[in-house]
């Protein structure tokens, strides 16, 4: 309906083959614009809320698995679209089964004292000895 056309206006520094800065088309276009945006919006909605009736089911079924697992990842939502069941844990059942079984604490080792040649505890290497010569 409108053509290929730009519809924006200029922005100051814009310049196209001396072009007037502002709004270039007419309030009749201007309503054009509008009603033709409306449309397509418009179809955009009735083509979505269309696919979401079509699939509720499977919109539900996801919403229930979200809801009693928290996290799906990307086979898992594909399971659930084709109507399977997923088998994992729930996050409720992980942290159950943590509380019956905790992780072993970790164990953290004292750092290595420096041997007797280390003037600096910094410094990997020994210093010579200043009396040695070789």
């Amino acid at each position: 309906k409108l053509g290929f056309r730009r519809y924006t206006p200029l922005e100051e520094g814009e310049n196209l083959f001396g072009a007037v800065y502002g709004k270039t088309y007419s309030d009749k276009t201007a309503e054009l614009i509008d009603a033709e945006i409306k449309n397509i919006m418009d179809q955009a909605y009735a083509e979505v809320k269309d696919l979401l009736d079509k699939n509720r089911d499977k919109v539900d079924n996801l919403k229930d698995a979200l809801m009693k697992y928290e996290t799906l990842d990307g086979e898992e939502v594909k399971l659930i679209i084709a109507g399977q069941k997923i088998d994992k844990p729930t996050v409720g059942e992980l942290l159950e089964a943590e509380k019956k079984n905790p992780a072993p604490k970790t164990v953290t080792r004292k750092k290595k004292q420096p041997g007797p040649l280390a003037e600096n505890p910094s410094d990997p290497l020994p210093k010579p000895d200043p009396g040695f010569s070789g």
